[in-house]
């Protein structure tokens, strides 16, 4: 999963930020809420892959339901192309068991805070009835305010879910196990106390209290070996305190505190001056009657011991295949045998034993000796296996020690480790890893669970993360060939298809992944645009389309048009009469059209010369008659001085000229002007060929020529 990634159309994948056994974290950005968000993303392997499954939706559900300001909030549960998903707050901090390593010795009023607020949130995971099962300081986070974060419910169970937990199966981390999860039985609210008190006794020593060279010697140090002084590592803790531990990791569950609330109660008052001079608490399992074996009886079953040594080794090699690491435990082993208190209420038998160990000759029989025998190798038999097991591993290995997984872990943490196993840290090689995030252990060298001497030498392979791809510049390029390549390489490839004028067909025009980028290839899926050509068209017919038309279309298509003119009888003018490319034929943009377009039917033009008369104002005429008909003397000079005047009276004519024709109809005068005498006027005409027009001269309204001409 590469950075800049959306998972379920939403969240932008930052960076990894951490890598377990089943699961991938990263931390990514949620632009609605605009915040940071820590994305769990579900790893499967080859084997178990259900029971992964069924522990990722587990934990999701687990914490889903938990609303508590100290347990880490789920905002998100999904599955997209790359698994199931949880998105969970993002909790910018350190973890616990950092903080004690870079803060020891920590104050006591600064523990007491710590784990006031583990207890409250174990309190409200209980009170649904989860049960953490894997409560460890490297699942507890403490942020730069001091919030304290409880994460990691992967192997968080419902307490009612019986079917879940199987018998003789432990599940958890073997330096905080409980005694009763050691036994293979089931966990409680209880168990997830004892675990809260053992990281409370590592937050004030520094150390956890059991540790041995395998898991199967420190988880029977849980169930048998009394819990470390606190005070040779540490001079200033109280005894309120000393004794929240110890009742906390009482080996009887029916010793511990009932419940996170009662810790909580017990702890917070730790400084209460009234509890400086309370007494040291002793659990009532630790009260009960000691049993009392003869001391030729031990030395007989020693030498039953010893005669089976051999055989009880091999138990311990399978006891011990059947156990992970020391850090995280989740296998079958055998549940490991409890030996009860002698009882008060002795049988005779019994009595005559301890009489006889106090001095007091007393006389048993032979069948009270023989009953006693038995009863006696019956309760010892199980413990001296046991202490068989143990020899073969401490002393059958002498000087051997087992060489610790460190995957998964920083350099500076498999070095400390490697020295509280008396081992010594050789050389670090970094390499590759698609598994193992960057910084952290891939292996070791020798390989864990290998014998070696103390001291030896372990040499690291650290990962660097995984080889990342470099990206080349795939354009113009054939696309199966760079499909093969890619995909050799780990790439998901797709394709998209365009066309192009410049790309062949089948070769790559462009990449959604830029040239040069560095990218992990099996995380990415890169998709490449394919060439099918230039792009191809088919010709419509253009004909009886006006100029705007074919031009529009042309555009639309990226054809270079020109036009010409001709007359056409039958295509109306201004239409398209014929194209220089077929309809039906093909074309490609950028191609040239020619179109012919119509002028209309051939025409005939010829003129047409006329004279149009002047008409004088009859009423003007008329009184300029009645005026010469007067007799006087001087009627010949009046009548000269009245035409004379008359004329200069004249009123123009409004003249309109009306022509029908190719080019002109008769509803509006080609031309209109005024006489005031006979005028000579040319008309045009434009016809087809063959055809005739005709003309209208209308003078102050009134038609005085109109004719039918011709050619």
């Amino acid at each position: 999963m590469k950075s800049g990634q959306i998972i379920d159309e939403r969240y932008e994948i930052i960076r990894l930020i951490g890598s377990g056994g089943m699961a991938n974290v990263y931390l990514a950005y949620d632009p609605i809420l605009e915040r940071d968000v820590a994305i769990k993303f579900l790893r499967l392997g080859d084997n178990n892959q259900s029971d992964a499954v069924r522990r990722f939706e587990r934990e999701a559900l687990s914490i889903s339901e938990l609303n508590d300001p100290n347990i880490v909030a789920v905002y998100d549960i999904g599955e997209d192309t790359h698994g199931k998903f949880i998105v969970m707050e993002y909790v910018d901090g350190v973890d616990l068991k950092e903080y004690i390593r870079e803060n020891h010795p920590i104050p006591l009023h600064k523990i007491q805070n710590i784990m006031l607020q583990i207890v409250s949130g174990m309190q409200s995971a209980h009170e649904l009835n989860i049960i953490h099962r894997d409560l460890k300081p490297q699942n507890i986070m403490i942020k730069d305010d001091g919030t304290v974060i409880i994460m990691d419910f992967g192997i968080a169970v419902v307490s009612t879910e019986t079917s879940i937990t199987q018998t003789n199966t432990i599940i958890g981390s073997v330096h905080y196990l409980s005694p009763e999860q050691a036994r293979g039985s089931l966990a409680t609210s209880q168990s997830d106390i004892y675990s809260l008190g053992i990281v409370l006794f590592e937050m004030i020593t520094g150390r956890v209290p059991f540790d041995a060279e395998s898991a199967v010697s420190i988880a029977l140090k849980h169930f048998q070996d009394p819990l470390p002084d606190m005070e040779q590592y540490r001079e200033d803790v109280n005894q309120p305190l000393m004794n929240v531990v110890k009742r906390a990791t009482a080996k009887e569950a029916s010793d511990r505190y009932e419940s996170c609330q009662e810790m909580y109660d017990d702890l917070a008052t730790i400084f209460a001056e009234d509890r400086q001079s309370e007494p040291d608490f002793v659990p009532m399992g630790a009260q009960s009657d000691t049993i009392v074996v003869a001391k030729d009886q031990i030395e007989q079953k020693m030498r039953y011991t010893d005669e089976h040594q051999a055989m009880a080794a091999g138990k311990d090699d399978d006891l011990s295949d059947n156990l992970e690491d020391a850090d995280s435990v989740a296998t079958q082993t055998t549940p490991i045998p409890v030996v009860a208190a002698a009882d008060n209420d002795q049988s005779p038998e019994d009595k005559v034993e301890q009489a006889s160990h106090k001095g007091v000759k007393v006389g048993p029989t032979a069948a009270q000796k023989k009953q006693r025998r038995k009863r006696l190798l019956m309760i010892l038999l199980p413990i001296f296996l046991l202490l068989a097991i143990v020899s073969a591993v401490v002393f059958g290995r002498g000087q051997q020690i087992d060489v610790p997984d460190l995957a998964g872990m920083t350099v500076k943490e498999a070095e400390r480790v490697l020295q509280e196993e008396d081992l010594t840290l050789g050389e670090v090689e970094e390499v590759f890893s698609e598994d193992v995030g960057a910084g952290f252990v891939v292996g070791t060298n020798p390989e864990a669970n290998h014998s070696v001497r103390k001291e030896s030498k372990i040499d690291l392979e650290v990962s660097k993360g995984p080889e990342l791809f470099k990206v080349e510049d795939y354009t113009n390029q054939a696309y199966a060939d760079v499909e093969k390549s890619l995909r050799d390489a780990g790439f998901t490839v797709e394709q998209s298809r365009d066309y192009s004028d410049n790309i062949a067909a089948g070769h790559i025009i462009s990449q959604d992944i830029a040239a040069g980028e560095e990218v992990v290839a099996k995380d990415t899926t890169i998709t490449l645009t394919v060439s099918e050509g230039v792009q191809q068209f088919t010709m419509p017919d253009l004909r009886g389309m006006n100029r705007s038309g074919v031009q529009q279309w042309a555009d639309s298509y990226g054809v270079q048009v020109s036009f010409s003119e001709e007359s056409s009888d039958s295509a109306p003018a201004g239409t398209a009469i014929s194209q220089s490319i077929a309809p039906g034929d093909s074309f490609v943009m950028g191609d040239s059209l020619s179109v012919v377009m119509s002028t209309g039917p051939a025409t005939t033009s010829f003129d047409k010369e006329i004279t149009i008369p002047y008409e004088e104002n009859k009423s003007e005429a008329s009184s300029s008659s009645s005026d010469e008909g007067d007799g006087d003397e001087n009627s010949d000079e009046d009548s000269s001085s009245s035409r004379e005047s008359s004329r200069s009276r004249q009123t123009p004519n409004e003249i309109e000229v009306y022509i029908q024709d190719e080019v002109n109809d008769y509803s509006t005068p080609v031309d209109t002007f005024t006489i005031s005498k006979d005028r000579k006027y040319t008309l045009n005409f434009t016809v087809r060929k063959g055809d005739s027009a005709r003309y209208k001269i209308v003078r102050d309204g009134e038609v005085i020529q109109e004719t039918q001409v011709s050619e």
